[in-house]
C-alpha cells in the first residue's frame, strides 16, 4: 500500500507503478489518523518517507533557502514524530519501519530517531546497525560525483519491532 496525504503526488505514485508494470493500492490519507485508512492487518515493512525541510537537496532546489525559516524546522519535526508514534502501533512484531527525510538537520534525523527510542523505552524499538543516520553533502561522501556536482544529503534509519514474548 502506497499512502499519501496529497492526492497529486499519490497521482505520480500511480502514474510510476503503471510505467514499471507493478500492482500497489494506492490512498489518500493522512497517516497520522490510521483509523481513517487502516484495515487492521499489521505490516511486515512500513517505509515512512516523512515530510521534511528538504535542506539535503538545496543543490537541486536552490529556493529552499528562501522558503524554509528557522520555526518550520520545530514544525516539521513535530509532524514527523506524529508520524512515527502513528504509524510504529501498526508494525507486525519482528517487522521493520524504514524512515527517512531529505534533510540534513539533527531534528530531522539523529534527534527524531533518539527521541523515539527514548519514548519507547528499551526493548521497545530496535534501531539497526546497518542504519548509516546522517548521510552529508561533503567533499569525502561524494564518491564519484565530481566537485562540480556534489551528491545529496539525506537521513535514514531502519528501526526493528522486537517478536513479542
Amino acid at each position: 500500500m502506497a499512502l499519501d496525504s496529497d492526492p497529486a503526488r499519490l497521482a505520480r505514485v500511480d502514474d510510476t507503478l503503471r510505467r514499471l508494470r507493478l500492482v500497489a493500492r494506492t490512498r489518500a490519507a493522512d497517516a497520522r489518523r490510521p483509523a481513517a485508512w487502516w484495515d487492521g492487518q499489521p505490516f511486515e515493512a512500513i517505509v515512512l518517507d516523512a515530510p521534511c525541510s528538504g535542506s539535503g537537496v538545496v543543490r537541486r532546489h536552490p529556493d529552499i533557502r528562501w522558503l524554509r525559516r528557522p520555526e518550520d524546522i520545530a514544525a516539521l519535526a513535530a509532524v514527523q514524530a506524529e508520524l512515527l508514534n502513528a504509524l510504529w502501533p501498526l508494525l507486525a512484531p519482528g517487522g521493520r519501519l524504514l524512515y527517512a527525510t531529505c534533510s540534513i538537520f539533527r531534528a530531522e534525523g539523529d534527534a527524531q530517531i533518539d527521541a523515539f527510542l527514548q519514548r519507547h523505552g528499551p526493548g521497545g524499538a530496535h534501531l539497526e546497525g546497518l542504519s548509516p543516520g546522517h548521510l552529508l553533502p561533503l567533499s569525502d561522501n561524494w564518491g564519484t560525483v565530481t566537485e562540480a556536482s556534489p551528491a545529496d544529503g539525506f537521513y535514514y534509519a531502519l528501526l526493528s519491532k522486537p517478536h513479542a514474548p
